[in-house]
């Protein structure tokens, strides 16, 4: 049994917050259906009762089977919108935490971009304050050959996927670059890589890597990311 204020009998569809099992003086047959907003009428039940939590569904004895049909269509149909609002969710983090990444590049906020840097880069190229030194020193000469890096900007990314307890995502980006000649467009992407079920996410330019250096640094994606064609840079002169 559970505790629970009853409300009146023909109560407008509920939303429950929860699963409980409760037994039924008048009806041993019942069903429990948690976190999903449903209607009296669809299940073509008449005997249902709506608690404050949880919506119990008791069916009349004979009806049961089609009764649980038309409650697992309805859930089918409630739960297709429901997962679709989340990947959509989580590309959009991926998005804004590429984002993030980006601009920090863009404004030399080296503290941050390691932040967004995968460990396992930072380890290869000597920790953290190497990693911070080496961009510095690329960024600086650079500059005195006159090439300046001006704009970097995130498209839409992959739906992420699972790969053992990883989520990877492709994430488009598209960079402009100043050379002496005038401005270079090219288009690469990144692998946005989460731990931790999408909390956080970190990310690998994976633009200048072949196939045999990706799979060297990330063994246990060898064969199971499909890297994308590199495209060649184009060159747009100043007006």
């Amino acid at each position: 049994m559970i505790a629970a204020n009853q409300r009146s009998a023909g109560t407008s569809p509920a939303v429950a917050d929860t699963c409980v099992e409760m037994q039924s003086a008048e009806c041993p047959h019942h069903y429990t259906v948690g976190r999903i907003r449903i209607d009296n009428a669809i299940l073509g039940c008449e005997n249902a009762r709506i608690l404050d939590c949880t919506l119990v569904v008791e069916y009349l004895l004979g009806k049961g089977k089609e009764n649980m049909k038309r409650i697992t269509l309805t859930l089918l149909v409630i739960a297709i919108p429901v997962v679709g609002r989340a990947q959509q969710t989580q590309v959009a983090t991926i998005k804004q935490e590429a984002t993030k990444c980006a601009k920090a590049l863009l404004a030399g906020d080296y503290e941050t971009l390691v932040k967004y840097t995968h460990k396992r880069v930072v380890e290869l190229v000597g920790g953290k304050e190497k990693v911070i030194a080496s961009v510095k020193e690329g960024t600086s000469k650079m500059r005195a050959d006159g090439i300046e890096l001006l704009d970097a900007t995130i498209g839409q990314p992959n739906e992420p996927k699972r790969i053992g307890s990883w989520l990877i995502a492709l994430v488009p980006q598209h960079v402009v670059v100043k050379v002496p000649a005038g401005r270079l467009h090219q288009d690469s992407h990144l692998l946005g890589i989460s731990e931790d079920d999408g909390k956080s996410w970190v990310f690998v330019d994976i633009s200048p890597l072949t196939k045999e250096q990706f799979a060297k640094v990330f063994p246990e994606l060898d064969g199971k990311v499909s890297l994308p064609e590199k495209k060649k840079p184009e060159l747009r002169k100043d007006d």
